[in-house]
């Protein structure tokens, strides 16, 4: 059995193991975690561009978006909390746990159902047998090609969309997740970031996404009541977002080496995105004129 296939193994009794659990805040997050994993070894399997993980494994996908929705709001929570005039007893607050109780709900609900339960066993049986006849090689030389590519995003980045960073930051959580299933002697050298790199930039870009998240949802609510100490919260909330968004754009340039351009392919991401070619000095041909 191929290390990938044993990494495999292991996230999926992990999974289990958590599931078997009380949904409350330690269970969501590894429930998260683990889905996580098995979706960026997804990104590398043969089979992805073909297929996607959300229409392969439907079940782990629904769980991974309702313990997300529950993730969500928790960390918006904790960080209002951190802001001056923050009150759990106002009506922002109380809407706030309101929300995180219906989602922990929902998801405790879904997770109870016998059905959901069968589905999500045989979704993750079916997602092992993928692995066991997929080639080592072939693997390994894909997450080689998406940390490349993930590699040339990184130097693509400009930071003008809010969204491009929040689909850069989940493709170096994949790439990080994709290395560890299989050993360190074959991670990449310079100029491909190592994984320390990988690492500081993605726990960055997840800061600076836990605070656009609480941005987008007091704007959300901001359309919805008219509470006075929510303008004052917003403005604090959208510039400590500005603040993370211009250390992470400072630190990318900072940590991505220049490296030869070239096409970046999707590897099941949504987008495609295309760099100019660099330049190259290539040596002329004389023609030889026949006599």
């Amino acid at each position: 059995m191929g290390l990938a296939t044993q990494h495999i193994g292991k996230l999926t009794h992990g999974l289990r193991f958590w599931l078997s659990k009380s949904p409350n805040r330690e269970m969501i997050h590894e429930v998260r975690v683990y889905l996580k994993k098995l979706r960026a070894l997804w990104l590398i399997h043969p089979t992805v561009n073909i297929i996607s993980f959300r229409h392969s494994f439907p079940a782990l996908y629904n769980l991974f978006k309702k313990a997300g929705s529950y993730r969500d709001l928790q960390t918006a929570l904790l960080c209002l909390e951190t802001l001056p005039g923050w009150d759990k007893k106002n009506h922002i607050g109380q809407v706030t746990e309101k929300k995180i109780t219906a989602a922990k709900v929902n998801l405790k609900q879904r997770i109870d159902k016998s059905s959901f339960k069968y589905k999500i066993a045989k979704e993750l049986n079916e997602y092992h047998s993928y692995y066991i006849d997929a080639p080592g090689f072939l693997l390994r030389s894909t997450q080689k090609h998406y940390r490349t590519q993930t590699a040339r995003l990184m130097l693509a980045t400009d930071g003008k969309s809010d969204e491009e960073l929040h689909d850069l930051r989940k493709r170096l959580k994949n790439s990080l997740y994709q290395c560890e299933a299989f050993p360190a002697k074959i991670n990449q050298s310079p100029p491909v970031p190592s994984n320390d790199v990988l690492k500081l930039l993605q726990n960055e870009l997840g800061t600076w996404h836990d605070w656009w998240f609480t941005t987008q949802y007091l704007q959300k609510l901001n359309k919805e009541t008219e509470e006075p100490q929510l303008k004052s919260l917003l403005e604090q909330a959208e510039k400590k977002t500005a603040l993370l968004k211009r250390q992470v754009m400072q630190n990318l340039r900072k940590q991505t080496p220049p490296m030869g351009s070239s096409a970046i392919t999707p590897l099941g991401d949504k987008q495609i995105i295309h760099l100019s070619q660099a330049k190259q000095k290539t040596a002329r041909l004389q023609k030889k004129v026949p006599n």
